[in-house]
């Protein structure tokens, strides 16, 4: 079985997109140059042949075509110690490890001898191997997982507390809640519960066994489900949320890095970056040309005020461009310094993410707070060079970064930023969007503290981090305000970089503020986007009685209600239901709605079912 076979089988979509004869050409290439980013490094023309946004894919499916030729072997190996043997094609109808997994417990369950031809055996193990993907798909669906503290008394056990959860469907578990408590459960604090779907994996053993063969039907269900199922199906479940978990944390991980790398080309020949640390140490203002070239510096000691340095620095030299950190610790000095340039329609200000800053100025001998406004500069006007340079676990982007693998960020975000060069150098739109110049927009001067804040509230903001579920936003305060994946726009997104990118400055509404917890909710969408639908509907049911009260008694408009929710009701003594309206007084004639009798009885039937 090729690369091309198990694409289909993994991602029939992106098969069905790529260009046929050039996927067994990538495959060859993708193994010799150990994954895409070898590729991208030594621009190979095969690299033409698909589109730039297929390519990291392509890439994750060739990653699990080697999962499954390991997999492959080891079967192999363990059935030939065994003495065990399949019909050769049971192997090919395979995609996934599990499967093959499976198929050496399936051989036990299918001895040759049992089967009077090579066809009812083959049909038996193919059989058999159905039931097992429908266990595991229903698994996946149908099963329950639960984690408890298993270490109360352990000295990490608090910071694992946010990862103990209550009985939760396995498939709409939230990754980020998998990932931290099977981290705990590494540690030994955690221990992960899971509920299997018994009850609906005999009746799809129910529903196979007819073409299971002789063999397995001369056993009881519950001894073929045990024995092809068993406990093997929690380890498989595992394993299935692991990778979907670091998939997911990977691509967040990688949208919010390839935000990092778009920043806006800077056109101004001099440039001000100014670095903001925290309350007790220095600060620095450092003026560079656009190449990143030094011009000038200035440092003030923890306490003092750099305004006035900046101040100057902007009436003196000719700078049109202020380069700003995203957050500081000293929250309140980055907002004088917002104040101070934010309002000036002369000035582009480029905001950039301070992360692992300590680790970048390692290797530079200016002191600390000069190094430090050196790196927020260079990261604006090289940031590709700069970047590659910070260790990818050192950066922070998403909640989920801590619990992966070093090695296989540090590949992902390398593959990103290869991506995206690559992108840029075939015209396509990658490496400019995501805007983050500003120049006519202050961070909100009037909020000091969180209890400034009311709901309905519009808020300037900077993107700080974006994870699956939504972005963080530093609004001036020490606490950072979060825009929920659903709040950031009225079309259905799936990832939160679709819409914002790290370091883009964007205007929201104050959702929800709960001071004591330090939460702040915030949204993207225009007021009255939320309105429940039955709140819209309240409007028009309220016309519709308007329009019917002219025609329809109020003993009638009670019996249409009765009739629309309930079914038509009994007739008492051979009376009609409905009696001819009533002419005398109420709404004049000519002060009745145009409607007629149906249509006012069409129109409140129909919002009554709402």
């Amino acid at each position: 079985m090729d690369f091309v076979e198990i694409l289909k089988r993994v991602d029939r979509d992106l098969y069905d997109s790529s260009d046929k004869a050039a996927l067994p050409k990538l495959a060859r290439f993708l193994e010799r140059s150990n994954g895409i980013g070898g590729l991208l490094k030594s621009n190979n023309p095969i690299l033409d042949s698909f589109a730039t946004s297929s390519l990291l894919k392509l890439q994750d499916a060739y990653v699990q075509f080697e999962k499954w030729k390991e997999a492959y072997r080891n079967t192999k190996r363990s059935m030939a110690a065994s003495k065990l043997a399949l019909p050769d094609r049971s192997f090919t109808r395979t995609a996934f490890p599990h499967e093959l997994s499976a198929l050496e417990r399936v051989a036990r369950m299918c001895q040759r001898t049992g089967y009077p031809d090579v066809s009812s055996w083959e049909k038996a193990v193919d059989a058999h191997l159905a039931l097992w993907n429908a266990c595991v798909k229903l698994a996946m669906e149908k099963g329950q997982v639960s984690s408890v503290m298993a270490a109360a008394d352990h000295a990490d056990a608090a910071q694992f507390e946010p990862y103990l959860f209550g009985s939760e469907n396995i498939r709409e578990l939230k990754k980020y809640l998998w990932l931290g408590a099977r981290r705990g459960e590494r540690a030994g604090i955690i221990q992960i519960k899971m509920e299997m779907p018994g009850g609906v994996f005999l009746e799809q053993a129910r529903a196979h066994i007819a073409d299971m063969g002789i063999a397995a039907q001369r056993r009881e269900l519950e001894s073929v489900v045990d024995e092809l199922v068993g406990s093997s199906i929690e380890k498989v479940v595992c394993s299935l949320l692991d990778n979907e978990a670091e998939r997911e944390a990977l691509q967040t991980a990688r949208d919010a890095y390839v935000g990092l790398l778009q920043v806006s080309e800077i056109e101004s020949e001099k440039i001000v970056s100014i670095y903001i640390g925290s309350s007790d140490s220095s600060r620095a203002a450092v003026v560079l040309d656009k190449t990143g070239k030094l011009l000038d510096k200035h440092e003030a000691k923890a306490g003092e005020s750099l305004i006035a340095k900046v101040e100057s620095i902007l009436a003196d030299t000719a700078v049109s461009t202020v380069i700003l950190p995203v957050s500081a610790s000293d929250d309140q000095a980055l907002r004088e310094m917002s104040d101070l340039v934010d309002g000036r329609d002369d000035l582009a200000v480029i905001r950039i993410l301070p992360a692992a800053i300590s680790i970048a100025r390692q290797k530079m001998s200016a002191p600390p707070a000069i190094a430090s406004a050196l790196i927020l500069a260079f990261r604006a006007i090289r940031p590709h060079v700069e970047w590659a340079n910070v260790p990818a676990a050192s950066i922070g982007l998403g909640e989920f970064s801590a619990d992966l693998d070093d090695t296989r960020l540090e590949a992902a975000l390398s593959d990103s930023r290869l991506l995206l060069a690559y992108e840029t150098k075939r015209g396509a739109a990658g490496g400019t969007t995501g805007k983050r110049v500003q120049k006519k927009r202050r961070l909100n001067p009037l909020v000091r503290t969180i209890r400034d804040l009311k709901p309905g509230m519009s808020l300037d903001g900077i993107v700080t981090n974006l994870t699956k579920f939504g972005a963080f936003v530093n609004v001036g305060l020490a606490t950072e305000a979060m825009i929920h994946v659903s709040q950031l726009s009225t079309d259905f997104i799936e990832e939160p970089s679709q819409v914002v990118k790290v370091g883009q400055t964007v205007n929201a509404r104050v959702l929800e503020v709960i001071p004591e917890k330090g939460r702040i909710a915030l949204s993207l969408k225009p007021a009255g986007a939320d309105m429940p639908r039955r709140q819209q509907e309240s409007r028009e049911l309220q016309q519709a009685r308007e329009n019917a009260s002219a025609i329809f008694n109020d003993s009638e408009l009670a019996q249409l209600r009765d009739v629309s929710l309930n079914g038509p009701p009994r007739p008492h003594g051979g009376g009609n239901m409905m009696k001819p309206p009533s002419h005398g007084g109420g709404t004049s004639s000519k002060d009745q709605p145009k409607k007629s009798r149906s249509e006012a009885l069409a129109d409140l039937n129909a919002l009554f079912k709402k």
